[in-house]
């Protein structure tokens, strides 16, 4: 008797709580609100980088992403850049799986995986080697590659990594699907 019970209750509710929403249309709902109060397009990119910089604790910057703390360097204001490689200076970065794009025995410039095609504009991030590469990886290779943060210039704009050690990506094991 109780389950029975629990059914009927359950399904009372259920039904009264749809029964509720077609009484009033989604659009009158919607229509008393203007989408243009509620999201507001950044007008720039500089204001992008800003509100990306204001979102994040002064704390959390190290944890920005790669791609971020580009934007942030590239595209904010002064004081913006200023602020976040000061954050930045000395900390280390770990990239896993990067692109290869110009590489000697001195520096190395990456790609971004998205930006597989040659075609694409280079990153801004430069590692440099203390010591001259004995082997010199090819355009087109996946590496891991570590290093510190050093500094960074805006005109050319570059992201200089000291400290550079590189590591070829280990091969991804064979899967063989179950006979």
């Amino acid at each position: 008797m109780r389950a029975a019970t629990a059914i009927l209750l359950l399904g009372t509710c259920f039904f009264v709580g749809i029964d509720c929403y077609p009484q009033e249309s989604c659009s009158a709902y919607f229509a008393s609100v203007k989408m243009e109060e509620v999201v507001k397009p950044f007008k720039s990119a500089a204001e992008l980088a800003h509100r990306a910089l204001l979102t994040t604790p002064p704390e959390r910057r190290h944890d920005l992403g790669t791609g971020d703390v580009e934007l942030i360097l590239r595209c904010g204001s002064a004081q913006d850049a200023a602020e976040l490689f000061a954050a930045l200076r000395n900390t280390p970065i770990h990239l896993v799986d990067v692109t290869i794009a110009e590489a000697d025995q001195h520096f190395i410039r990456v790609r971004w995986d998205e930006a597989f095609r040659f075609d694409m504009p280079l990153t801004a991030y430069r590692f440099n080697f203390d010591i001259p590469l004995t082997a010199i990886p090819h355009p087109g290779e996946k590496v891991i590659i570590d290093g510190t943060y050093s500094s960074y210039s805006q005109e050319p704009f570059q992201i200089n990594i000291t400290n550079a050690s590189i590591h070829p990506v280990p091969p991804k094991p064979n899967v063989h699907p179950k006979q």
